[in-house]
């Protein structure tokens, strides 16, 4: 082939390489090899590391997944009333996280479901069948199929990190990826963790460095972990790191610091995972932990509606706490009652801030009440 192609002017397109990378790649470097004019366009989950290769990253459709949407619905439907303004539409790729295979399955739906049921039963959108794929492959019957074959790709220990990171609710950075696959050193947990980058299992934001699942692969690994008996463990780590990692700064420099209320607020999301789990298994002091970090939002009129929720949810066990904590759950309600502009409970909840740091000897506490 590569003899019939010399001094040819054409375009050779490979299409889905990641399984038959090395013989794709030879197979390349051997035409151009011969002096053919060809150019080469490769579909792949990862790059073939040939020479000249120039990589094109493609994301998520976002804000045009409703156009693919509606214009997969009509050609399977055409009666169908509905339009890319829905909110229901825009809803269900949302959901799907603009991917285009998800977003396909989904329009398939309408044949059968109405819009309102497909985005009540959405949740389920791993089991999407795609029956207007009648003589696609096997591995686009389904989006868990789709899933299942890249993820079948996998080395072993690629396989276990990805099942391990379905336990986290929203982004994560290296150490929180680290503590949750139970491995000893960021060393171990890179390789895995870039291959799956690689292989567009995970997504790698470049200006924080963080790490996210798309939440149909999330469902996946999530699916795939309690069916191997880890996720339980998995999201014990997760719980355990956060509160580690948040004790890890005193609670005076937590209520202080704006620095830390910016990286509290990226990782709201995990927090909030660790403070509910912590309630959960009765641990209030782990629960308190991570609560104060989200003082510095409250203060600031910001996420009020959690910081309500999460006092009123610990208050249920206070009385178990010892007199510091409960120093600083005081604390707590001041900072609430600063940010919901309640300057009644403020000034009660500081006044008897005062009198427990004074009693338990907490000094950065005192200090902070008086303040």
């Amino acid at each position: 082939l590569a003899e019939h192609l010399a001094g040819r002017s054409v375009l050779l397109v490979l299409d889905n390489c990641e399984h038959l990378l090395d013989e794709c790649g030879d197979f390349v470097d051997l035409v151009l090899d011969r002096g053919s004019e060809a150019h080469v366009l490769v579909t792949s989950r990862e790059p073939l590391g040939v020479d000249g290769e120039t990589v094109l990253p493609l994301s998520s459709l976002d804000a045009d997944a409703p156009e693919l949407f509606v214009t997969r619905a009509r050609s399977l439907a055409p009666q169908l009333e509905i339009s890319v303004d829905d909110p229901r539409v825009v809803d269900i790729c949302g959901h799907l996280d603009g991917l285009p295979l998800a977003v396909e399955l989904a329009a398939a739906q309408l044949r059968a479901l109405g819009l309102d049921d497909l985005l009540e039963r959405i949740d389920q959108s791993l089991d999407l069948a795609s029956t207007g794929r009648s003589r696609g492959r096997e591995r686009h019957v389904t989006l868990d199929r789709t899933i299942a074959w890249s993820y079948d790709l996998l080395d072993g220990e690629a396989q276990h990190l990805l099942r391990q990171l379905g336990a986290f609710p929203a982004s994560f950075d290296l150490a929180a990826a680290d503590a949750v696959a139970g491995t000893e050193g960021s060393a171990s947990v890179l390789a895995p963790l870039m291959d799956l980058v690689t292989k567009s299992l995970l997504v790698r934001h470049a200006d924080s460095g963080r790490f996210r699942l798309l939440e149909t692969i999330r469902a996946f690994a999530l699916r795939r972990a309690d069916e191997a008996g880890e996720l339980e463990d998995a999201r014990d780590r997760l719980r355990a790191f956060v509160v580690e990692h948040t004790a890890s700064t005193s609670r005076v420099d937590r209520w202080l610091s704006g620095a830390h209320a910016v990286s509290f607020r990226a990782d709201l999301e995990n927090a909030r995972f660790a403070f509910e789990r912590s309630i959960a298994q009765r641990i209030p002091h782990d629960a308190l932990e991570v609560l104060i970090g989200g003082g510095f939002l409250w203060r600031n009129t910001l996420n009020c509606i959690d910081g309500r929720r999460w006092i009123a949810q610990l208050e249920d066990f206070e009385e178990g706490l010892d007199p510091i904590d409960r120093v600083w759950m005081a604390l707590e309600r001041a900072d609430l009652g600063q940010g919901t502009a309640d300057h009644g409970a403020m000034q009660q909840a500081a006044e008897s801030a005062v009198a427990r740091a004074r009693d338990a000897g907490d000094d950065g506490a005192l200090a902070i009440a008086l303040h």
